[in-house]
């Protein structure tokens, strides 16, 4: 029995959006975000980052976890090599991809991945969404010079268009601005990083607090509209 799903961009087939803290780099930053209730912690496995963290801290991280939160590894134009070492290494549930990686790239691995794509036009965000049908979600993300992702500014909320894959919105968010975010838009989930933190590249318990706390917010406002 084929089973027709609206989109799931919205929060109108969602009851509750899902939350991932980004960057995560050590086990303390990995449990305070665990103890505020993430769905998600990302690993960040790109060599010029600085919450790059080694397969053996991820490793020691994932084993540090609690129970039903997601591994995410994030990878900017990795190498195979990179990432299939990462997978024997750390039992990743989905690989992200931040760079130009090419769809067969992305499911060469046989892994349910999330692709990252910058988000510039509602016309160039649907071209994208065509061209990488088979990941799991997209990730819209700011694009500032040829960075990839990690700007820690917003982009331009409105231009996001309705989308039959699950949308997952970084860039820039905070608590203070993440409800609005969530309101407007209604994605399957958020990816916050510099947004939690206070210093360096230390999560902050009472800004991951704040920030779930907010996102809770827009969706108790969202279903009692319904």
């Amino acid at each position: 029995m084929i089973i027709s799903l609206p989109p799931v961009k919205s929060g109108k087939t969602m009851a509750r959006t899902k939350i991932k803290i980004c960057g995560v780099t050590s086990i303390y930053d990995a449990k305070l975000a665990c103890l505020c209730g993430a769905d998600a912690i990302g690993l960040n496995f790109y060599s010029e980052s600085k919450r790059r963290v080694t397969l053996e801290k991820g490793s020691a991280i994932e084993f540090s976890l609690l129970p039903f939160v997601s591994k995410v590894g994030v990878f900017v134009n990795p190498t195979h090599g990179l990432v299939n070492k990462a997978l024997e290494t750390i039992s990743l549930d989905f690989l992200q991809f931040h760079g130009s990686e090419s769809v067969s790239f992305c499911e060469s691995f046989r892994v349910p991945y999330i692709k990252a794509i910058p988000a510039q036009s509602s016309a160039q965000i649907l071209k994208d969404l065509a061209d990488y049908s088979s990941a799991s979600a997209i990730l819209l993300d700011t694009k500032v010079g040829a960075r990839f992702g990690g700007t820690g500014e917003p982009f331009d909320w409105e231009i996001v268009p309705e989308s039959e894959l699950p949308l997952i919105v970084a860039g820039g968010l905070n608590p203070k601005n993440v409800f609005e975010a969530v309101s407007l838009i209604r994605p399957f989930a958020v990816d916050v990083s510099s947004g939690v933190e206070k210093a360096s590249i230390k999560k902050d318990f009472e800004m991951i607090k704040e920030f779930v706390r907010q996102v809770g917010r827009a969706d108790e406002a969202f279903l009692e509209k319904k």
